[in-house]
């Protein structure tokens, strides 16, 4: 779906409705979500009107304007049609652009008719609070009304047994009026609103079925336009269609029950606010839906009477039609005919909507051809002992800016106490936020815990090279981190590191070094090093070292590429070339300077490295290699080191499972090996995020937005936690529910630079036999935001 497109088709609107041909239908909601964030970002939209109890919006609306409350908890006083992952999503997208705004988005109900107590608790509470001599009045007019019970249904069941109702609506109305008499203010006008509730809450109930469906729309509508008169703000109205589209006649077959006709609430809105109220319909072709906790119903594609007919036969996956664009004869009697359309899916398909035409009831159409069932939202028991262990133990992070101060992050300082080499990790290499969050804890264990070496998943040839710019200055920073060469590295997050780095030294004596301690480069460095120590040291050997350097040296052009092209056996040729230059280069004499030979050997051994990585018949070679080199600088350098790499090559589990589309592999991995040798003097600190935007995609790098985990993956049990940033110290002390979950297995998100798919990006995952042999700590953070390349 283009944005801007529908960024002009939406124009000078000051209410939007977006309507769903059904609930349950994830790619709908998806788009929904999509066109809101449009709305929001891109148009200044600031409210958010929903198809549910006012009340409830209250709750929402606290939660994403200041975090309070449990999500999960939220979600199960929602409706039953929006308890679904893909509306989890939409608050936890509207919780997280609103963080650190002025200008935040908010979040209503519009609907009544399941009002309960927490309604007249606040009535109760405001007046006490500011009218108390007015109590006593107002209490004789609630009392009678207030539910006995929290059951809101049981309620509903015994006033509908009541052969008068009319008391009741008329002490509501004594509440509303009382409430209404009271100072204006925004609490006051907020606690009025809770009143009117209440009133049509009694009033609706008191209503034949027929009259109460007029009742419920007309309702609907001056919620939305209350809450537009009472913030300013432009909305977006979100709810069924049958509720957003102008459709003044509407009618709904449900047999055998006779037909449900009512005007809906977008026929009000435009005859009050004209064109500018813009209703959008969201539809599809087929698929399936949701329609209960765990029931699905199959939509075939539309009946040939239905308005949805032609748009599945335009060969088009998704689209935005704009209805009002000009349009030749045969189209304009589309628009015009009579309409109808998918009706409730519930019923059966004999359900239909009718009433009116497609083009009085949408300006827009957003149009998918295939849907899949929304996944139920249910709160997972077995993890509730895990996120009440985290909500108890975890240090929130309250900062991501690598300047700010380091209070937050003093666990680490326990966490990392008897370490040697702390590995830092991460589920993804184009996260701004966990690239910042680790510049900060590079930091904290530099200035604090006398860390001084970084080490990083880069080759070792250019890692000298960013060294020889951390100890000397020389050079322009920005051209060395552009030298990289891996496109995720490329970024501002790197050069701010860099730069810190630097301009730490420049004030330290006890200097911080850089290692790169990968092989995901080949470099000619490698090979210009070597000869030219040779050349110093036995240029007698030279021509012996360049015949076997020769074969292997980088072709122009894509190296991987062209050595991957090779047969097995091709390839074993140049790994004994290699080898045989690195035997001879460690074979000579051993004079001049002692760290002048160690690089040479290093560099020798790099190029076998790189070539025994990449092979078919590879398995870990390249984990081999990092740990081999992070031993090689701790024998050659000394001092602690800081390791940051993906999760996948910093966890410390002894073997590691990667899928990613269409592979699986199992093997043993840096940190592994890290933490055989150096036992609980190599830590491992894991990272994960929720949601948000990534830096991805190896042939086209840029921004890739990806939605929430699934359940049953450590990062949606994480996501549950009450804090969106934190660290947990995976060694505190747990009741016994949260130590089994901590030694067993776990499965995580690994997001492989590949990745393009936005989506819930649970097609690249890592699973461990045990979360506590991976790491010792953890790192989460809720949302994420791509990387800025350069």
């Amino acid at each position: 779906m283009t944005r801007h497109p529908l960024r002009r088709a939406i124009g000078d609107a000051q209410i939007v409705g977006l309507g769903e041909s059904v609930h349950g239908a994830a790619e709908e909601l998806i788009l929904k979500h999509r066109t809101m964030r449009v709305l929001v970002e891109q148009m200044g939209f600031r409210s958010i009107a929903w198809e549910d109890q006012w009340t409830t919006g209250l709750q929402v609306d606290e939660y994403i304007r200041n975090g309070t409350g449990d999500l999960d908890t939220l979600m199960s006083q929602l409706g039953g049609q929006w308890q679904s992952r893909k509306v989890a999503d939409v608050l936890r997208w509207l919780r997280d652009f609103n963080a650190g705004r002025a200008d935040k988005v908010r979040f209503a109900g519009v609907e009544y008719y399941l009002t309960g107590l927490a309604a007249y608790d606040a009535i109760d509470a405001y007046v006490a609070s500011t009218a108390p001599e007015r109590l006593a009045e107002l209490r004789r007019h609630l009392k009678p009304i207030r539910p006995a019970t929290p059951d809101i249904f049981d309620h509903i069941a015994k006033y509908q047994k009541v052969p008068d109702k009319q008391p009741f609506i008329d002490n509501a109305r004594k509440v509303r009026d009382l409430v209404a008499d009271l100072p204006e203010n925004p609490a006051q006008a907020i606690t009025l609103n809770h009143a009117r509730q209440i009133v049509s809450f009694y009033e609706h109930y008191s209503l034949s079925f027929a009259d109460s469906l007029v009742h419920r729309d007309a309702r609907a509508a001056e919620n939305v336009k209350w809450w537009r008169d009472f913030s300013g703000d432009k909305i977006a109205y979100w709810a069924a269609s049958p509720h957003t589209a102008n459709a003044p006649r509407l009618r709904i077959a449900v047999p055998p029950d006779p037909d449900w006709i009512f005007p809906s609430a977008g026929s009000y809105l435009r005859q009050w606010y004209g064109h500018r109220y813009l209703t959008i319909g969201f539809t599809f072709d087929h698929g399936t839906v949701r329609v209960g906790p765990s029931q699905t119903a199959v939509m075939p594609p539309p009946a040939p009477d239905w308005f949805e007919q032609p748009l599945g036969k335009t060969g088009i996956d998704e689209f935005v039609l704009d209805l009002r664009t000009p349009a030749p004869s045969p189209v304009r009697d589309w628009l015009q005919a009579p309409i109808k359309t998918r009706g409730l899916p519930d019923r059966g398909p004999g359900s239909y909507m009718a009433g009116g035409a497609l083009a009085q009831w949408f300006d827009l159409l957003v149009h998918r051809q295939e849907v899949t069932p929304t996944l139920s939202i249910q709160p997972d028991n077995r993890d509730q002992a895990v996120v009440e262990w985290i909500n108890r133990n975890a240090a929130p992070l309250t900062s991501n800016d690598p300047s700010d101060p380091l209070d937050d992050l003093r666990p680490l300082r326990r966490i990392a106490a008897s370490a040697a080499v702390v590995g830092l990790g991460e589920s993804t290499h184009g996260s701004r936020e966990q690239f910042r969050q680790k510049h900060r804890m590079v930091r904290f264990l530099v200035e604090h815990m006398g860390f001084r070496t970084f080490g990083l998943e880069h080759d070792f040839a250019h890692g000298v090279v960013l060294d020889r710019y951390l100890m000397t200055g020389e050079g322009d920073p920005r051209q060395v981190v552009t030298g990289m060469g891996f496109p995720f590295w490329i970024s501002e997050e790197m050069l701010d590191l860099v730069r810190w780095l630097r301009s730490y030294n420049e004030t330290h004596h006890d200097k911080v070094r850089f290692l790169g301690t990968d092989v995901i480069a080949l470099r000619e460095m490698s090979f210009s090093e070597i000869t030219a120590y040779v050349r110093r040291i036995a240029p007698d050997r030279l021509a012996e070292v360049e015949r076997e350097l020769a074969p292997v040296r980088p072709t122009p052009g894509n190296h991987v590429q062209w050595y991957q092209g090779l047969s097995p056996e091709e390839q074993r040729k140049l790994i004994q070339h290699a080898r045989r230059a690195s035997d001879l280069v460690q074979g000579l004499p051993e004079t001049g300077s002692r760290l002048e030979r160690e690089y040479a050997e290093q560099h020798a051994r790099t190029i076998v490295g790189w070539y025994e990585s990449f092979a078919h018949f590879a398995r870990s070679e390249r984990e081999l290699f990092i740990a081999d080199t992070i031993k090689w600088w701790q024998r050659t350098i000394g001092g602690t080191i800081v390791y940051s790499a993906a999760n996948i090559h910093s966890t410390a589990a002894p073997r590691v499972t990667f899928r990613s589309p269409g592979a699986i592999r199992t093997a043993n991995h840096a940190g592994g090996f890290l933490r055989e040798r150096l036992g609980g003097r190599y830590v491992s600190i894991g990272m994960l995020f929720g949601h948000g935007a990534i830096s991805s995609d190896f042939m086209r790098p840029g921004p890739h937005p990806i939605l929430s985990p699934p359940p049953g993956i450590l990062d949606t049990t994480l996501g549950k936690a009450r804090d969106p940033a934190y660290m947990i110290d995976l060694h505190s002390r747990a009741p016994g529910p949260v130590r089994a979950w901590r030694d067993g297995p776990s499965t995580m998100r690994m997001i492989h630079p590949s990745y393009v798919d936005d989506d819930d990006g649970s097609g690249y995952t890592m699973s461990v036999d045990s979360l506590t042999d991976a790491f010792d700590a953890l790192v989460y953070l809720r949302t994420t935001t791509p990387t800025r390349l350069f």
